[in-house]
């Protein structure tokens, strides 16, 4: 059974920034990461990116 360790710790939000070249020619796994991180982005309310960043993330 797992075992609560540390019950009341938490941790500080903090920024995370997916940084890639600009080319149009990513590889899959990036353009995977990219996406599902997006999508992360849009559902998840504790994740979630400026409405200029997101708009500018759907160009693609």
């Amino acid at each position: 059974a797992l075992v609560p360790v540390l019950p009341y710790w938490s941790f500080q939000v903090r920024p995370i920034h997916i940084v890639y070249p600009g080319n149009k020619h990513l590889s899959a796994r990036v353009r995977c990461f990219v996406d599902w991180s997006i999508a992360l982005m849009k559902v998840n309310p504790s994740v979630r990116m400026s409405p200029s960043e997101l708009a500018e993330s759907l160009k693609e």
